[in-house]
């Protein structure tokens, strides 16, 4: 089953794909980054902005993780993480 972001966007499964096992990779990527790690910040934030474009969908940049809750602004403060901290809010 493909789910459609978007009826303007028309990808094929060869070109994109993106399963909830990915989405959430990405988003345990991006709440366990190590200060710094932009990339793992900026492919969160471009699929946040996605969802917010196509969808409505608002808050996903500090959703928490599903098995703990934790969020990445809870983790950045608790390691001392300022760049990605700084990042987050900028």
């Amino acid at each position: 089953k493909r789910a459609e972001l978007c009826a303007k966007w028309h990808m094929n499964e060869q070109d994109f794909v993106l399963s909830p096992t990915v989405v959430e990779a990405m988003h345990r990527a991006f709440v366990e980054a190590t200060d710094g790690d932009i990339a793992a910040l900026e492919a969160w934030a471009n699929l946040c902005g996605l969802l917010q474009e196509a969808l409505g969908v608002q808050g996903a940049l500090n959703a928490p993780l599903r098995e703990t809750g934790e969020r990445a602004t809870h983790r950045a403060s608790q390691y001392g993480h300022e760049r990605k901290l700084r990042w987050m809010v900028l």
